[in-house]
């Protein structure tokens, strides 16, 4: 009986173990997560910037482009 009672311990103890193993590993995969989450954030940051900065030269060509069409209409007229 105490034969048994010792594996008992023995095995709540190692299944105590490998707890905590899977607790720091949890733990490791959500600050790498996180980290990487940063990432992800910082990398869109950059494209949203990027595709403000390519709207507003659009915006500018398509102005000048108009302008100018808007010019030849007035010098053709006169």
């Amino acid at each position: 009986f105490r034969d048994f009672l010792d594996k008992l311990d023995e095995a709540i103890e190692q299944q105590r173990a490998a707890l905590s193993v899977s607790r720091q590993a949890v733990q490791q995969g959500r600050v790498a997560w996180q980290s990487t989450q940063r990432d992800v954030r910082a990398y869109d940051t950059l494209a949203e910037r990027h595709n403000r900065a390519e709207a507003d030269r659009l915006k500018r060509i398509d102005q000048r482009v108009t302008d100018e069409i808007a010019s030849r209409q007035h010098n053709t007229k006169r």
